[in-house]
């Protein structure tokens, strides 16, 4: 298991490699540099799949579900709840 402080050393160095990408033109494989900064980020704070596709629901609003009916009514009874800042003991 790697430290709180190397993993954000990693992070640092994909997201500064993944720049660096993109100013040269290499929009793909700066892509594939956010994904997997994303990925860690998500292992990390133990948030699974379906939390963050339900997160990503609630960003991209009603309209984005497939059973929600854009008739301006209230937005679902159910709160998610983010694991914020959950982190594994290093």
């Amino acid at each position: 298991m790697i430290s709180c402080d190397r993993f954000n050393e990693l992070l640092k160095a994909l997201d500064e490699a993944r720049d660096e990408l993109r100013q040269g033109g290499y929009e793909m494989p700066a892509q594939l540099l956010a994904m997997a900064s994303l990925q860690m980020r998500l292992q990390f704070h133990a948030i699974t799949d379906s939390e963050f596709k339900e997160f990503c629901r609630l960003i991209d609003g009603p309209s984005s579900r497939p059973d929600s009916k854009n008739d301006g009514g209230s937005e679902d009874s159910n709160v998610f709840k983010i694991k914020a800042f959950r982190r594994r003991k290093p």
